[in-house]
């Protein structure tokens, strides 16, 4: 399986740039590009691991916001 590398947001970027849009956007994606294309194989190899505890935080985190909502919406 092959992590996606995230060329085509650079393409995109630098269209953008060359219409006007902001500069800043062609390194930020280019670092994330570089970010993504080291932890992408981490992520495939050991997903089954990560996922259950991220869905537990979720979960976890889900509540909490439900429990301040309930506070902000009652004052």
């Amino acid at each position: 399986m092959s992590a996606p590398r995230g060329e085509f947001s650079i393409i995109i970027v630098k269209v953008g740039v060359e219409w006007g849009s902001q500069a800043f956007l062609f390194p930020l994606i280019g670092l994330i590009t570089i970010i993504t294309s080291f932890i992408s194989p981490f992520l495939i190899r050991f997903g089954d691991k990560i996922i259950p505890k991220l869905s537990k935080n979720r979960r976890m985190a889900s509540k909490e916001m439900e429990k301040l909502l309930e506070r902000v919406y009652k004052t």
